[in-house]
C-alpha cells in the first residue's frame, strides 16, 4: 500500500511538473507565470491578480482542448474502455468544459460582475439593515412598554435585546453576503480552481527546478508520460491483457 501511494504521489508531482512546462509554451502564460516572481514572494491572490486578458484566453484554450480530448475518447473509445475509465472521462470533459466558461467570464467580465457583487451587497445590506432595525426598535419598546405595565425594572430586558439585535444585525448582513456570493461563486469559482491549479503546479515545479534543476524536471516529465502510459491500458483491460502487462496497484 506504502508503494503504491508513493508510486501515485511521484506520479501527480510528475503531472504538474509536465503541465507546468505545457503552459509556459505558450508565450502569454508564460509571461503570466514568469510575473508571479519567487516562491518567496508568489502567492494564489497574486497570480489570480496579475492574470491579464491573454494569458487567460491562452489558460481557456487549454482547458477547452481537455475537454474537447476527454470528450472524443468517450465517443471514440466507449466500446473497448472499462466502465470507471468511461466515468472519469466524463465528468473530466464537463469539469473542463465548466471550468473554460468560467476563465471566460473571469477573463472578460471579473471586475463588472465584482463590482456588481458589491454594490448589490451594499445596497440591499444597507435596506434590510434598515428594515432589521426598525423592527428591533419596535420590539424594544414594545418590551419595555410591558415591562413598565408589569411594575418590572424596564432597563432589565436591555441587555438581551442589545445581544439580539446585535446577532439578528449580523445573522441579517451575513446571509446577504452568503446569498450574493452563491451566484458570483457559481461563475467563479471554478476559475480560480484552476488557476489554484497552476499555482500548485508552478510551486512544485519551482521546487523541482530548486531541488535538480531540468534533469529532475525531465525524469519526472518521463515519469509522468509512462505513468499516463500505463493508467491507459489499465482504462484498455483487453488490451492491457493481450500485452500481458500486469495490473499493480489497481
Amino acid at each position: 500500500m506504502l508503494i503504491c501511494f508513493t508510486l501515485f504521489l511521484i506520479y501527480a508531482i510528475s503531472v504538474l511538473t509536465c503541465t507546468f512546462t505545457v503552459f509556459r509554451l505558450n508565450p502569454s502564460m508564460k509571461s503570466w507565470i514568469d510575473r508571479t516572481g519567487t516562491l518567496a514572494t508568489s502567492s494564489l491572490l497574486e497570480l489570480a491578480d496579475l492574470s491579464d486578458k491573454e494569458a487567460l484566453k491562452a489558460f481557456h484554450r487549454y482547458l477547452l482542448s481537455a475537454a474537447t480530448l476527454a470528450f472524443a475518447l468517450v465517443t471514440l473509445l466507449s466500446q473497448v474502455l472499462g466502465e470507471q475509465a468511461r466515468q472519469v472521462l466524463l465528468v473530466c470533459a464537463v469539469v473542463f468544459f465548466y471550468s473554460a466558461g468560467s476563465i471566460g467570464a473571469w477573463s472578460n467580465n471579473r471586475a463588472e460582475i465584482t463590482q456588481q457583487f458589491l454594490d448589490e451587497t451594499k445596497r440591499d445590506s444597507g435596506r434590510y439593515a434598515k428594515y432589521y432595525l426598525t423592527f428591533s426598535l419596535l420590539l424594544l419598546l414594545v418590551v419595555v412598554s410591558i415591562s413598565a405595565v408589569a411594575g418590572a425594572v424596564a432597563f432589565a430586558n436591555l441587555g438581551p435585546i442589545v445581544i439580539f439585535v446585535v446577532l439578528g444585525l449580523a445573522l441579517v448582513i451575513g446571509s446577504l453576503v452568503l446569498a450574493n456570493s452563491i451566484s458570483v461563486a457559481f461563475v467563479f469559482a471554478p476559475a480560480l480552481l484552476v488557476i489554484a491549479y497552476l499555482w500548485i503546479a508552478i510551486f512544485v515545479a519551482r521546487g523541482a527546478l530548486a531541488i535538480g534543476r531540468n534533469s529532475l524536471i525531465n525524469v519526472l516529465g518521463v515519469y509522468c508520460i509512462l505513468g499516463t502510459i500505463y493508467l491507459s491500458l489499465l482504462s484498455l483491460p483487453g488490451l492491457r491483457v493481450w500485452l500481458g502487462i500486469p495490473a499493480i496497484c489497481q
